[in-house]
């Protein structure tokens, strides 16, 4: 039956990364043929900030979607008592979030001389990025409760968001497009909530006794030592859009954000297919079904990570015979550096996960490793000259070794 659920939740990832993997190229196309360098920058710059908010998030989703994955449902008040929890931090934070990075962004790009109109964008992307923020309550629950299934249809659904960035774009609205897809996302999230409003029925009685302190204090021993995981992971993946902004031309920073974002959305793409079965390994290991979940782990990292190589083999290939692409990513070689970093990144994400179902995080000192080593690594190779992504490439290859080294020793208990 786990095994079945398992299969269902990878076929309807799988399907929400096909539609990111037929629609990420041709956002791509548009974004190369109605953007200049310069915009393209911007526009990278824009995610690379704006992702600021992940820091406050702090990695207590993953708390939450953990704490709730225990919980049996007949315990209403603790589901209440949680959801309140996760419904008071979230607000909380969505608030914080949209004015310091509103006005971090304002002192990031200030310097900027030229002609693109930068900051209505700016604002707007600010407050459509804190309520998704907020609405994260939305997916911890569903996550967390065992409802993976329906949390998919949801963001399949909500993946149709994307047509308003297209649209936007084609019509020149540019750096406004991001924030218009956002809030497409927030309508068709809310209408698939209101669809599947009766999952949330456990939630609607009043709870006896409710303290935010007594369940944060619960939390925090987990929460410390993801809290540095979450902010050097925010650095690792911004980190090199946001040097390549400062360190380069806005030209040579809009290839390197188009190829980064070419090679993170395939590695995103094979990711969810794991990150999508979390909830259910720690919901196995609670129930002292580890073989099980050892057992569909294992077969799910070989088979993205066989997916992830073909597709970077095939965007390679490809790339020789379409100009635009070659002209708007990195050189051959680089491509390669930078593929090879990112499927060593996903493999060392995926032992990651599974180790974390069971509620630990070891973690910390490899990330903080990681992401000194890979961004001084690529401030070291634009002086140098050398491959600008082999150095953190290294780095994430020794970081694998360790993951696999706790992955089986979690296979042993």
């Amino acid at each position: 039956m786990s095994l079945r659920k398992a299969n269902k939740i990878a076929r309807y990832s799988l399907a929400l990364s096909v539609i990111r993997a037929i629609s990420g190229p041709f956002t791509l196309f548009l974004l190369t043929l109605k953007l200049n360098s310069e915009e393209l920058g911007f526009y990278y710059a824009f995610y690379g900030v704006v992702g600021l908010k992940n820091l406050f998030e702090a990695g207590m989703q993953n708390v939450i979607k953990l704490n709730f994955s225990e919980v049996s449902h007949q315990n209403i008040e603790r589901i209440r008592g949680i959801f309140l929890f996760s419904f008071f931090w979230y607000l909380g934070i969505a608030v914080v979030s949209f004015f310091l990075i509103y006005n971090v962004g304002r002192l990031y790009f200030r310097d900027y001389q030229g002609v693109i109109v930068w900051e209505l964008p700016w604002l707007l992307l600010c407050i459509s990025s804190s309520l998704i923020l907020f609405l994260s309550v939305i997916e911890s629950y569903l996550d967390g409760m065992q409802f993976q299934i329906e949390l998919k249809l949801i963001q399949i659904a909500s993946s149709s968001s994307v047509v308003f960035l297209w649209a936007g774009i084609y019509m020149g609205l540019n750096l406004y497009s991001i924030a218009l897809m956002q809030f497409a996302s927030i309508i068709v999230l809310v209408a698939g909530v209101y669809l599947k409003r009766n999952i949330f029925n456990t939630l609607l009685n009043k709870v006896d006794e409710f303290r935010f302190n007594d369940y944060f204090k619960e939390f925090f021993p987990l929460l410390k030592r993801i809290v540095t995981v979450w902010f050097f992971g925010y650095f690792l993946w911004n980190g090199f859009n946001l040097i390549s902004f400062k360190l380069m031309s806005p030209e040579s920073a809009g290839i390197i954000g188009l190829t980064f974002a070419l090679a993170k959305a395939g590695q995103q793409i094979c990711t969810s297919i794991i990150l999508g079965q979390t909830t259910l390994f720690s919901n196995l290991i609670s129930k002292g079904k580890s073989r099980e979940a050892r057992s569909i782990s294992t077969r799910f990292i070989c088979f993205s990570t066989f997916i992830l190589l073909i597709g970077y083999l095939a965007f390679l290939i490809i790339r020789e015979y379409i100009d635009v692409l070659m002209s708007k990513t990195l050189p051959f070689e680089e491509c390669a550096t930078l593929f090879l970093f990112f499927i060593l990144m996903h493999i060392y994400s995926s032992l990651n996960c599974f180790v974390r179902a069971h509620k630990i995080e070891p973690f910390v000192y490899s990330s903080i490793l990681v992401t000194c080593f890979s961004l001084i690594g690529f401030v070291y190779s634009i002086y140098n000259d050398i491959l600008l992504f082999l150095v953190p490439a290294i780095t994430v290859l020794v970081a694998t070794f360790w993951s696999l080294y706790l992955y089986q020793s979690n296979l042993k208990k």
